[in-house]
């Protein structure tokens, strides 16, 4: 039957995983094979979380890459705000809104989105981060 429904969401986790344990470059070649698959499939919202991904990457490395990083995190705004992805919405925010990912004055409008955000969706563990960041 050849299914490969979310096999891209699938890939995007295991590059977290990767991430979160240090393995960078595997985290960043599972995270460009799920963007690949997701495109392949049109599979925007996975896209979409995919790029995050990547923009999560980009900033996490041992040589953190800010521009890359919010190149990432811009695409990965853009096709949550089309799909109307909240959550995702707050995290793109949320990313661009760290301190290496963007110019100050911006990076505090991004932290303030994503604090509403996380706010309008009840996303309490995210919202008590996103205002550690405004203090």
């Amino acid at each position: 039957m050849n299914l490969v429904a979310a096999h891209s969401l699938l890939l995007a986790y295991l590059g977290k995983v990767h991430l979160l344990v240090g393995r960078v470059d595997d985290a960043r070649q599972h995270a460009e094979q799920a963007v690949g698959l997701a495109r392949a499939h049109k599979e925007s919202g996975y896209e979409a979380w995919a790029l995050r991904l990547l923009a999560d990457i980009a900033l996490g490395s041992g040589c953190p890459d800010a521009a890359r990083a919010a190149d990432y995190a811009r695409k990965a705004l853009m096709k949550a705000e089309e799909l109307g992805l909240r959550p995702l919405m707050a995290h793109c925010h949320r990313a661009l809104g760290r301190p290496r990912a963007g110019h100050e004055p911006r990076a505090e409008r991004h932290v303030a989105a994503a604090n509403q955000l996380f706010s309008v969706i009840n996303m309490r563990a995210w919202l008590g981060q996103a205002l550690e960041r405004l203090a």
